[in-house]
């Protein structure tokens, strides 16, 4: 991959030129983008208040037993005081062999309080420097690494490219685990759930991917912890 770097727009405008992607457009006024990036944006049935967002790029700063470390905890205050209405939580792990690296955020009954306070830190932070938190909309997306996992590939069917012979194929007893895992989330989302499902499943049939069970386990909107 090349390395870049763009002193002002005229040279991004001029290497998307290179690479003959002039159909980019770029908005010159700095008034006219603040303008669009502070309009609220519709997701699902929430208004969110402007369409600022900041993806879940994984930070590796957990603990060991997967709680949200110091240098996590920073990373989501100064996300909170950025501005943005669509702060996306990163990637965390819902198993431990499901993790990237031993240092990936791991979400289990033993350390749901440290992820409670971050979330209210992560709100109280945000309430203080914009007055509400009413139009904040803060997905948790949640993750098993599968073939990736840092122990051991773990796999629901070999792939020629990706996997070596005789990768373990994971048991659809294990697949099924984690399919119910997302029961509560399946109860909220409702019908979006099984459109959810659908849409998957066909991609899977395009790809010949027959055996697979998948549930929707990906994401999920905070909510206060279980305690039961």
């Amino acid at each position: 991959m090349r390395h870049f770097t763009y002193k002002n727009l005229d040279e991004l405008r001029q290497s998307c030129s290179a690479i003959g992607a002039e159909h980019v457009r770029f908005e010159p006024d700095p008034a006219r983008v603040r303008a669009i990036l502070a309009r609220p944006v519709q997701v699902a049935d929430i208004d969110v208040g402007n369409a600022i967002a900041i993806h879940p790029m994984e930070g590796c700063d957990g603990t060991l037993d997967g709680s949200p470390g110091d240098l996590t905890i920073r990373r989501y205050q100064r996300f909170a005081s950025s501005g943005a209405k669509l702060v996306w939580f990163e990637a965390t792990a819902v198993t431990p062999e499901g993790r990237a690296n031993p240092r990936q955020l791991w979400l289990h009954r033993e350390n749901v309080a440290a992820y409670a306070s971050l979330l209210e830190q992560f709100r109280r932070i945000h309430r203080e420097q914009f007055g509400s938190t009413d139009d904040l909309l803060e997905p948790l997306q949640l993750t098993h690494s599968g073939r990736y996992s840092y122990r051991q590939p773990l796999v629901a069917y070999n792939h020629s490219v990706l996997d070596k012979p005789g990768t373990r194929v994971l048991e659809d007893e294990y697949i099924e685990r984690l399919h119910s895992a997302s029961t509560h989330t399946r109860a909220q989302l409702g019908q979006k759930a099984e459109t959810f499902d659908d849409e998957v499943r066909a991609v899977f049939r395009r790809h010949g991917i027959e055996r697979l069970r998948y549930g929707v386990t990906g994401v999920v909107t905070w909510a206060a912890p279980v305690t039961a």
